[in-house]
């Protein structure tokens, strides 16, 4: 009686795993493949004519600038001040590299820009590649 559940079971398992079905509900078998949908749309997009394609290029180059707007923080130590051009450029220093950003400081900040030398520890807020916030560390 054992060896009969152990042998049902292991058929039971063996045909779990190679996909076996047994029953399908009525009008599954009309439903077309998810590769046969995509076909069928691909085609239907091919023989729609594109109405104006310098709509679908502004679309795309405001989502590429709205990619490029986001904001984080960047830490490290300032090599270059220019007040004129409101212009920073810090050097991180990080366990696997390091880099050196040469960034635009914003209009409201030009202020503390003239605080800082050379050498000064610094955190700043950036978004693309202008500053918009800025703290002194050391």
């Amino acid at each position: 009686m054992r060896r009969l559940f152990v042998l049902l079971m292991g058929v039971v398992f063996i045909l779990s795993i190679t996909g076996f079905v047994g029953a399908q509900e009525k009008g599954q078998t009309d439903k077309p493949s998810p590769a046969a949908q995509s076909r069928e749309v691909s085609k239907e997009k091919a023989s729609k004519p594109e109405t104006n394609k310098s709509e679908v290029s502004k679309l795309s180059q405001a989502k590429k600038v709205k990619a490029k707007a986001k904001k984080y923080r960047l830490g490290g130590i300032v090599t270059y001040v220019d007040p004129i051009k409101n212009k920073i450029s810090i050097k991180q220093s990080k366990v696997r590299q390091e880099r050196k950003v040469t960034l635009t400081i914003d209009k409201k900040l030009a202020a503390e820009l003239a605080k800082l030398k050379v050498g000064d520890e610094v955190n700043v807020w950036v978004v693309g590649h202008k500053v918009t916030a800025l703290k002194k560390v050391f």
